[in-house]
């Protein structure tokens, strides 16, 4: 997400306001209460206690482990100085609500921006929006824009701007049986791993073409891992992100296709918006 880190305080608070939501004792003995519900109680718990959502559960800047904002560390190009790839998905996650549920969303987040973000989703009348072959519906696209393909693009940017090198991937392979649906939140996962889940998200039946693509990823990763480079004997040419924003297409079809600046429109407007959310919260 895009807001600002809460501090150690704040993050206790939340587990204080959850713990009252729960229902929990006020002495010592909170904890282990709370360890003894079932899952869906908590679950249950979550959305009377985080008007935010996924926003009220991430990491906090606790001074011990995450010192002070990240953000900070990357504006002063103090971030580790490491080859980084990163990649995501089509579709990661859909968005679970209404064009208008979306709209709201929108307004919230991007604030000034707003009319901007709407229209570029097509969001800005009624109706559902522009719907992308790939990207999936107008809100889709909003969601996995602002908590997947934005912050991955722009922390690649970052660290490019560090002198160190980048290697951006999309994933459009779905899992065979899927393809309607798109290539989901994970789907690269099996590819990585050379395990074929047959049940569950990510359970599909894997064929010729699958293993293809996965001796294709593990060939890069394993190059990465190896050198910092993925690039080697018997794949195809991955170009650094640079200053171009080069990346790497695995389509539909197993192919590897070089393109430049995912979706920049879209990301252009998270990292304005990014900034204004920046400098309000300093």
């Amino acid at each position: 997400m895009i807001g600002p880190m809460p501090t150690l305080t704040e993050a206790q608070n939340q587990g204080v306001n959850l713990a009252g939501t729960l229902h929990a004792p006020l002495n010592g003995s909170a904890i282990g209460y709370m360890r003894g519900l079932t899952t869906q109680q908590v679950i249950d718990g979550i959305p009377k206690t985080e008007a935010e959502g996924l926003e009220g559960f991430v990491p906090n800047i606790d001074g011990y482990v995450i010192p002070r904002k990240p953000v900070e560390a990357f504006e002063a190009g103090q971030q580790a100085g490491v080859s980084l790839m990163i990649g995501t998905t089509t579709k990661e996650f859909t968005f679970d609500g209404t064009p208008d549920d979306a709209r709201k969303m929108i307004r919230e987040t991007t604030g000034a921006s707003s009319d901007r973000a709407l229209a570029l989703y097509g969001l800005d009348a009624a109706g559902d929006g522009k719907k992308d072959p790939l990207y999936g519906s107008a809100s889709d696209q909003w969601f996995a824009d602002l908590l997947f393909r934005c912050p991955a693009t722009t922390q690649a940017m970052w660290q490019t701007a560090t002198k160190h090198s980048v290697y951006q991937y999309e994933l459009q392979h779905a899992i065979p049986g899927q393809e309607k649906q798109g290539a989901i939140h994970s789907t690269d996962l099996p590819f990585v791993f050379g395990f074929y889940p047959a049940t569950g998200n990510l359970g599909g039946t894997y064929g010729p073409l699958d293993n293809d693509i996965t001796a294709l990823i593990e060939t890069y990763w394993t190059n990465f891992a190896k050198k910092g480079n993925p690039n080697g004997f018997g794949v195809p040419s991955w170009p650094e992100f640079g200053d171009t924003q080069a990346y790497i297409e695995i389509t539909q079809a197993g192919k590897v296709v070089q393109k430049t600046e995912l979706r920049k429109k879209q990301c252009d407007l998270f990292r304005d918006v990014l900034k204004q959310r920046q400098t309000v919260a300093h």
